[in-house]
């Protein structure tokens, strides 16, 4: 949670209640007469054993995986049609001149720059996102900056319903759409929740008195955080509502990761069984990590005890900050990694800043550091982050040094630390390469992933100047030097560091590509110079050719069963030899093709007996003194002709038919793209309303359904590499054909009841099956009013054609806005009758 989200701006409770005294009667009339409970916000029939509707990715150690924070209505707007959300109350509307409102990021943004490799360029392996629920209407800041502006939930940490997805960021299908997006690209999902608190004035609160915690305050955990409601984890209900609430958005999503806020502020006795073996936050099945804003390590390590998998690491972040940050000693850090508090301290999560504090570069240029000078101190900071013990976790914009002093309420437009995500600055910017670098050393050295802390070199008041080294038994040790000063180290003069029996006699190679001067002597001593705002990180071995090494020019051109690869010389060294190396599209391993170098005059090589599909080839140079560079690569050449991709789709009941729009397929020039409203897709025999389509010779493209016969009616942008069966209805892929119980019959069934609403509600159905969207509430089927009395009519629903002889569930809803409220009772049951078309009358609203 945030520094604003809990109003820490000594504005007083007595602002907090102006602040909503202006929206309460209108929030009041909006909520009138809908009830919020568990029915309200799932179908009676729900339980956390239900399957997994998308699937996570494979357990992993999170200590090899790097994380990045994208604040999801800050970072990209892929969806300008959710700008403003239901529209429904008063600061709902898009508002980029209010830094405390909302600005239009969603998860269709955060799905196209997954798409677009923006990630995996940056080297990041896993993306945490902002709370998805949704949140309470905005409210109007009474002081400050931007008084009389709206102040909405933007940052998502203020829930008015613990099961629905907040409209400002999309629908559950995006969600799930970005998940699935994430882990086809190999990339892990981290949801942020929160489980202490629901947002002010949520309707839950009112509902629900007895769920939340009103006395004096006790501690941290018995005490309303700054006015919100605060949840009593004692209670069984609220313990069982919490739990259900997590695994929903677990088992619905296939998250891979939680990020819980406010983690100290619930009661402890409620985390043993919240991680425990079954438990929602069972480890085996999703990683956790907490938020505990403090410095104190035992405090935080208490919460490691206690079962969660990773906690935040403050500690580190206030030395960070006022070391490389401040022009401060290393001795901090040297300090907070040598403390022996942690039961393991590999566990922990590492930041240089988040949206709760002031942003890295700000710190020192609000201390009057100049700013290129800043930018070199986070570039070390990166450094050192990324090779001491535990998960480095990168907020966005860091990678092109974003300023920000602090939270929106407190700050002007343009000054806080959540701007929006400029990704022009991103193209040019130098942080973004050396992230990549770092991150890229990790995941080729295990030491610093996996590996023990060695402290080699610390200031003890004289130069400031930290070195360590990462051991792993049975990898290469890795040396980390940090030149916090600004001035160049000559380590020779100051004696050397020692490194005996961790570095060889000789030169070292830099890990992330940098020059360097250093060598290990026959004294066993690192030598050498560092230069000032620098951290080098070194293993035994030769230094790899600079970058003008590398060959020029390289391309790739592919036939029916070779690839040829061409190249030019570079100009900036003199090359003895080249090595080929390729890997399938999508692989993460390069293989050597090469068995000896090629000559120093080669200029192209052909890999021949190669298999139909698409590849990625590196060349790179060696040198007359052994060493090899980095290379460069050519990627998605295409060997052969692809058999051709081939596409199901499973239209709606209610299309009259089944078409696909195409565009950009891969490889160019296997077929144009389709002219709107595309091609006719030809019915499956299998039934079931499945139709399909091939496109010949092609590999990937993009599409679409579509209804020929009212083109209004067709789906989101959708992506396919390969075969697969797309359901109209749930709006999901399948890699294989989903089991089928061909339909022979329907019937058309009409639904009534009577019931009596408030201004703003309607009645809507949804029920257990498909057609009648399968409990979605979102996409509940609209009724019609007629015959009222007052405020009480008959709601009657098109007719809907079901399967005969189906036996189905359901529920009448009301809505209003995106409030739900169910009828009370078991699920209405009904069975659909063998032919012709009938009604069903459910007299009165229950």
């Amino acid at each position: 949670m945030t520094a604003w989200e809990r109003f820490q701006f000594n504005s007083g409770m007595s602002k907090i209640k102006l602040g909503f005294a202006g929206t309460l009667a209108v929030t009041s009339f909006l909520l009138a007469g809908c009830g919020v409970q568990k029915d309200a916000a799932l179908p009676i029939n729900y339980s956390s054993s239900d399957s997994l509707h998308s699937q996570a990715l494979p357990a992993t150690d999170w200590r090899k995986e790097v994380l990045y924070f994208a604040l999801t209505d800050r970072f990209a707007n892929g969806n300008t049609s959710n700008d403003n959300g239901n529209n429904n109350r008063a600061g709902d509307a898009k508002d980029l001149g209010n830094p405390m409102g909302w600005h239009g990021g969603d998860f269709a943004g955060l799905r196209q720059k997954i798409e677009s490799g923006y990630f995996s360029n940056l080297g990041v392996t896993a993306i945490w996102i902002s709370p998805v629920t949704l949140q309470v209407p905005a409210v109007m800041a009474q002081s400050g900056p931007n008084s009389g502006k709206y102040h909405a939930g933007y940052a998502a940490y203020w829930t008015e319903d613990f099961f629905q997805v907040e409209p400002h960021f999309g629908n559950l299908q995006d969600l799930k759409d970005l998940v699935n997006a994430a882990h086809a690209k190999g990339l892990r999902v981290v949801q942020d929740m929160v489980l202490n608190h629901a947002g002010y004035e949520a309707q839950l609160a009112r509902q629900k008195p007895s769920w939340f915690y009103k006395g004096s305050c006790i501690n941290d955990q018995k005490c309303s955080l700054d006015g919100l409601p605060d949840f009593d984890q004692d209670n069984s209900e609220v313990k069982q509502y919490l739990n259900d609430s997590v695994n929903y958005w677990v088992s619905q999503t296939g998250i891979d990761g939680i990020r819980m806020d406010t983690i100290k502020h619930v009661n402890d006795s409620y985390w043993p069984q919240f991680f425990a073996a079954g438990g929602p936050g069972d480890a085996s099945k999703v990683w956790t990590v907490g938020e505990a804003f403090t410095f104190d390590p035992g405090y935080i390590n208490k919460y490691l005890n206690l079962g969660s998998p990773s906690m935040f690491d403050f500690p580190l972040y206030g030395a960070l900050r006022d070391s490389l940050g401040k022009r401060g000693s290393l001795d901090g850090v040297a300090n907070v990694l040598a403390n022996t508090s942690y039961s393991d301290s590999s566990r922990l999560t590492t930041f240089l800043d988040n949206h709760d504090v002031r942003r890295f570069m700000s710190e020192g240029i609000e201390n009057g550091i100049p700013f290129n000078e800043q930018r070199e101190r986070l570039d070390a900071a990166l450094s050192l982050q990324f090779t001491v013990r535990g998960t480095p976790s990168v907020y966005y914009g860091t990678e092109i040094a974003m300023q920000g002093k602090g939270d929106p309420y407190n700050n002007p437009s343009g000054q806080t630390n959540r701007e929006d995500m400029n990704f022009s600055a991103a193209s040019t910017s130098s942080l973004v390469t050396r992230i990549k670098a770092l991150s890229d050393a990790r995941r080729a050295n295990p030491a610093l992933t996996n590996g023990a802390h060695k402290e080699l070199w610390r200031p003890g008041g004289g130069a400031n100047l930290y070195a360590f080294a990462r051991t792993l038994s049975g990898e290469a040790s890795i040396v980390t030097v940090v030149n916090g000063s600004d001035g160049t180290l000559d380590l020779g003069s100051l004696g050397g560091i020692s490194v005996s029996g961790l570095l060889s006699s000789g030169s070292v190679t830099e890990l992330t590509g940098r020059t360097n001067t250093l060598s290990v002597n026959s004294s066993g001593k690192l030598v050498g110079t560092v230069p000032a705002r620098t951290v080098l990180i070194v293993k035994s071995g030769g230094t790899p050719p600079p970058a003008n090494c590398n060959p020029t020019a390289l391309s790739g051109q592919g036939s029916s069963t070779s690839a040829t690869v061409n190249w030019t010389a570079p100009s900036g060294c003199t090359v003895t030899g080249y090595n080929v190396y390729s890997k399938g599209s999508g692989s993460p391993t390069y293989t050597r093709l090469t068995s000896t170098p090629l000559s120093s005059t080669a200029t192209g090589y052909t890999a021949s007996n190669l298999a139909t599909g698409s590849y990625d080839f590196k060349v790179t140079t060696l040198t007359s003194d052994g060493k090899e560079s980095a290379g460069v690569e050519v990627t998605g050449v295409q060997v052969g002709t692809p058999a051709g991709l081939t596409v199901h789709f499973k239209k709606p009941t209610a299309w009259g038919g089944a078409n696909i729009h195409h565009w950009n397929a891969s490889p160019t020039g296997a077929v144009t793209d389709s002219t709107w409203p595309g091609k006719t897709m030809t019915a499956e025999t299998v039934g079931c309303g499945w139709y399909k389509y091939t496109l010949p010779g092609v590999s990937s493209t993009n599409l679409l359904f579509v209804d020929p016969s009212a083109t209004t009616r067709k789906t989101a942008d959708l992506s396919r590499a390969k075969e697969g069966w797309f359901d109209g209805t749930t709006n999901t892929w399948s890699d294989t054909q989903p089991a089928c119980d061909p339909i022979t019959t329907t019937t058309k069934v009409t639904f009534q009841v009577t019931a009596s609403t408030t201004l703003g509600q309607n009645v809507f159905l949804v029920g257990d099956v498909t057609e009648l969207k399968a409990w979605d509430t979102a996409n509940a089927l609209s009724m019609t009013p007629s015959g009222c009395s007052g405020s009480t009519c008959t709601w009657t629903s098109a007719p809907i054609e079901l399967k005969s002889n189906a036996g189905i569930q359901f529920k009448f809803i009301k809505k209003s806005g995106s409030s739900v409220s169910w009828e009370g009772g078991s699920n209405r049951t009904y069975t659909v009758p063998a032919t012709g078309t009938a009604s069903y009358n459910g007299g009165s609203w229950r």
